[in-house]
């Protein structure tokens, strides 16, 4: 049976383009080469085959979208680095009633998972192993945790790094995301105190608190020491060192880490953010105000570096609760930053 005589009723199918409805030259070291765009799905042709001039805007359907960064017309790929077009660029230009300027990076970030490589990862993580065992030879005391995502994780919200708040930190080579050592070693003495861990053991790892000024006269004596330096030396340095948690490589499965949209949408923005004049009040009335930002899913590797095993240990515990237990990063109200942990050998 031919075509015809299956559906004699057929009509040719519509045609449909993709369309500019927002563009934005970029500003920063790449100067004008690179540019953000927003295309939107357009019907070309009707049922009939007859051409709509101008093209319209899909309807009965959802239209397809596309965004994302563009150098000399071509579409940038995943090997781009995600630190020079996320924190050194700024698209330059207004959002509109169909685009924003920040949508070309969030979605260049959650396709290419910020330029991850895998087999870049892997020989980054090969030299990490080579330092960790060089440290273990010189008598240090190591031990590696792996920190899995139970949904997911903000970590660098609100950072005044770029145009647009994103959300993440990022490796300041490679452009990936990592952990900061800084920060699960905050995690790790936030958990202690939590905890009352005893003062030796705290200090044994993250060492004496830097000295903080006298205490007046008016403040209640206690039985813990207070954070000054009363001999005029410097505060002990801690015992065990945090090192950033690099993203999981595995080039056999090319897992690593995943990149996801969301939006934090505040309500009642003027009563919240008035700093001056007559105070406004909350009223159902005011318009949300969705503010996109990035979040991650995945594994990292965070590596301990101690000089007694002990310490190096309380460390790895206190961490290990303060990922599980209290979550990591921002929004852990929200459910974000909860991991589940497991200690690995170093190969």
């Amino acid at each position: 049976m031919s075509p015809s005589q299956h559906n004699p009723g057929r009509h040719p199918h519509p045609r449909f383009t993709l369309r500019d409805v927002g563009h934005w030259p970029a500003a920063g070291p790449a100067g004008r080469l690179i540019e953000g765009r927003v295309r939107l799905e357009h019907q070309v042709t009707d049922h009939d085959g007859n051409s709509l001039k101008p093209a319209k805007p899909v309807k009965g359907r959802r239209p397809r979208r596309t965004a994302g960064f563009e150098l000399d017309g071509e579409r940038l790929k995943a090997g781009a680095n995600a630190l020079i077009l996320l924190r050194r660029l700024a698209l330059v230009g207004e959002a509109n009633e169909k685009a924003r300027p920040e949508e070309p990076a969030l979605e260049w970030a959650r396709e290419h998972r910020l330029g991850y490589d895998p087999e870049r990862a892997e020989a980054l993580q090969a030299r990490r192993d080579h330092l960790l065992r060089c440290l273990r030879e010189s008598g240090k005391h190591v031990l590696r945790l792996r920190l899995a995502t139970e949904w997911r994780l903000v970590i660098g919200l609100g950072e005044p790094l770029a145009d647009h708040e994103f959300g993440l930190h990022l490796h300041g080579t490679h452009g990936w995301p990592l952990l900061r050592g800084s920060g699960l070693k905050g995690a790790a003495a936030a958990w202690a105190r939590r905890a009352e861990a005893p003062l030796e053991e705290y200090r044994a790892v993250f060492g004496d608190p830097p000295p903080t000024g006298l205490q007046d006269e008016t403040t209640e004596s206690t039985d813990e020491p207070a954070d000054r330096d009363d001999t005029g030396e410097s505060p002990a340095p801690g015992g065990v060192r945090f090192l950033d948690a690099l993203p999981e490589s595995a080039v056999a499965d090319g897992h690593g880490p995943v990149v996801h949209r969301d939006v934090i949408t505040p309500h009642q923005q003027p009563y919240r953010t008035q700093k001056d004049g007559p105070q406004t009040p909350p009223g159902e009335h005011e318009p949300p105000n969705p503010q996109p930002f990035l979040s991650l899913s995945g594994a990292f590797t965070a590596d301990l570096v101690g000089d007694e095993p002990a310490a190096t240990r309380k460390a790895a515990d206190w961490l290990t609760a303060a990922a599980t237990e209290q979550g990591l990063g921002a929004r852990t109200a929200a459910g974000y930053g909860y991991t589940t942990v497991d200690e690995l050998v170093l190969p």
